[in-house]
């Protein structure tokens, strides 16, 4: 029997169980007036915690203890409880939304008659074929639109429209040297940001590039805010977009310009160039398909669209070999997200995911996308090799990377100091770039196996498991031939 906040999934079988969280609401208005929306919602008793207005729709999620749903009016659209799994994870949904992809073999004619048979409409056509966003019929729930698409034949899955208030994996670096002070690269034991490191706690980058500094037929895909596009340290290794649309997060802005700085910072570690001055990444001579996605506040269906789209670029171009990156986590299990890994790993594509920045063990509370078998899950370590405070580990990780006090590249041509477990993806990312650079016929598959094979194993890491070790990219090129 399913319950009022459940359904079964049908891209994996599994069931999800919903709960309310106390008082907490995600609510879609006009943003056109959202002075009335907020004061209307606190007349109402809430509390409004963060609101976004994007593609001419505003969304906010608001708090009161023990209220009751918000009375809508013209500018109130729509309301739901944010939901809690039955593993732990936190869901914002969309009110009114739910996402469906349809069977490659279906035609859009019939894909259009269901549509209409259900009493939705199109609230978006994704640029992944066959998947839509589309309106919950006047009269259903959310989950009862879902049951009712995935009983469908027609239907890979139905499952809600998804987005989170930042999945950034992002952790707060205090006062710092501003220096470019790559310690993840080589560790001397030098002081950076405050803190004394520990000889030969670091990925031996410097003794890697006697072997190999990359490849430009090696391209790794960063999924995630976009890119400095005039960055001196970035600019050498972006390779041309030409007329291919790159901003997944903004309809009609083919240029994947960051306006965060994550995605900017993740793309310097792995691969700036070497030009004398700034920083350097870990595969300096490879190239960048920067793919720009929102992480605040974007819907998940946009991500899909992107994994798939550098799926696709991987069918379509042989004569490349790629690596994708993902620094970013979502709200929990999502069906579109896992179906769009998949895709690129049966293209022979590298994926990397960061372990998540709450300190977790993911055997008890899990972090997705890392959760995925697909992705090769990477954890931080720190300056004295030791696991990073914030840094999700468990049996489910694969290995780790260092991922505090991160010199990197910022926006505007500057430099940053990173912390968080996405940057030891992107230590991952630059590691598994070379090896495909080294070796060009090693399969995926191949290059997770040399990333485990060459970790050193960390003494100290405590009882903490956090894979295989730290990664170190020059055993690895060796453990790759």
């Amino acid at each position: 029997m399913l319950g009022e906040y459940s359904y079964i999934n049908k891209f994996s079988g599994k069931k999800f169980d919903f709960r309310p969280l106390a008082g907490l609401r995600v609510v879609t208005f006009d943003p056109a007036q959202v002075t009335e929306v907020i004061s209307d919602l606190v007349r109402q008793g809430y509390s409004v915690i963060t609101a976004e207005s994007r593609l001419n729709r505003g969304v906010l999620v608001a708090t009161g203890a023990d209220v009751e749903p918000p009375i809508l009016s013209a500018a109130l659209v729509n309301s739901v409880p944010v939901l809690v799994d039955q593993e732990g994870c936190v869901h914002h949904f969309l009110p009114g939304e739910v996402t469906v992809q349809f069977r490659p073999e279906v035609k859009k004619s019939k894909v259009n008659d269901l549509i209409r048979s259900l009493g939705s409409e199109v609230v978006s056509k994704q640029r992944t074929p066959g998947y839509y966003t589309l309106s919950v019929p006047e009269g259903q729930d959310l989950f009862e639109s879902i049951r009712a698409y995935s009983e469908l034949p027609e239907v890979t899955f139905a499952e809600p429209s998804e987005f989170a208030p930042d999945d950034r994996l992002k952790v707060a670096v205090g006062d710092s040297e501003l220096f470019p002070v790559l310690w993840g690269l080589e560790n001397m034991g030098q002081r950076v940001a405050g803190a004394l490191g520990k000889r030969r706690a670091d990925i031996r980058a410097v003794k890697a590039w006697t072997i190999s500094e990359g490849d430009p037929t090696v391209l790794v895909v960063v999924i995630d805010t976009g890119i400095d596009l005039g960055h001196p340290n970035l600019v050498g290794n972006l390779l041309a977009r030409g007329n291919e649309n790159w901003n997944f997060a903004e309809p009609g802005k083919p240029d994947p310009a960051d306006d965060d700085g994550h995605g900017t910072g993740i793309a310097g570690t792995v691969a700036a160039a070497q030009i004398g001055k700034g920083t350097v990444g870990v595969a300096p001579k490879c190239k960048i398909m920067p793919l720009k996605v929102s992480l605040e506040y974007g819907k998940y269906q946009d991500r899909v669209d992107a994994i798939n789209y550098a799926a696709e670029y991987a069918e379509r171009h042989r004569n490349y070999r790629f690596v994708v990156n993902l620094s970013w986590m979502t709200g929990g299990d999502h069906s579109g997200i896992h179906s769009a890994i998949k895709r690129s790993v049966d293209a022979d594509m590298v994926v990397v995911c960061a372990a998540g920045n709450k300190g977790l063990d993911l055997g008890n509370v899990p972090s997705y996308p890392a959760m995925y078998e697909e992705v090769i899950a990477v954890a931080a370590t720190d300056q004295v090799d030791v696991k990073a405070g914030f840094s999700n580990f468990g049996k489910r990780i694969d290995l780790s990377a260092p991922g505090v006090n991160v010199y990197t590249t910022d926006l505007g041509g500057s430099y940053q100091f990173q912390n968080g477990t996405s940057c030891s993806a992107a230590y991952v990312s630059g590691v598994a770039a070379l090896i495909r650079s080294h070796v060009p016929d090693l399969s995926s598959s191949g290059v997770r196996t040399s990333l485990q094979n060459g970790c050193d194993r960390l003494k100290a890491s405590g009882p903490y498991p956090i894979g295989k070790g730290r990664i170190n990219a020059r055993s690895a090129l060796l453990a790759s031939r």
